[in-house]
């Protein structure tokens, strides 16, 4: 068994500013813990609860990082944290979604563009 890499992104609970992050699992053991930042938009500061706080990394400066369970207000943790798996770092792989509604349009016959390049792709 491998590690695993969770590719994060936390919001500030203050002005909802995003913050990525990576958190790093383990299969056998993993320390639960909080980083306390200072948000880059509105610079207050506020926590993320997570596994492994000291092996893990964000990309901001000045972390404080605690192997603890944080007991302090919840008015102050990270809100909507979202997730996206990474067993594998040296693969990647990228999936569309063809059924939903397109993003790209022709401007004159409001065609779906994405559906046309991806004729084209396979087409070759």
């Amino acid at each position: 068994m491998k590690q695993q890499s969770l590719k994060k992104v936390a919001k500030c609970p203050y002005c909802e500013a995003p913050h990525r992050y990576i958190e790093l699992h383990f299969p056998i053991e993993n320390d639960k813990g909080y980083w306390k930042i200072r948000c880059q938009s509105c610079n207050d500061e506020f926590v993320i609860e997570l596994s492994n706080p000291r092996e893990s990394s964000i990309f901001c400066e000045n972390v404080e990082r605690y192997e603890e369970v944080f007991s302090g207000p919840d008015s102050c943790v990270a809100t909507d944290i979202a997730t996206v798996c990474i067993s594998d770092l040296n693969q990647t792989r990228h999936r569309f979604n063809f059924d939903a509604e397109p993003i790209y349009r022709c401007q004159s016959t409001a065609s779906n563009l994405e559906t046309i390049a991806r004729q084209a792709l396979t087409a070759r």
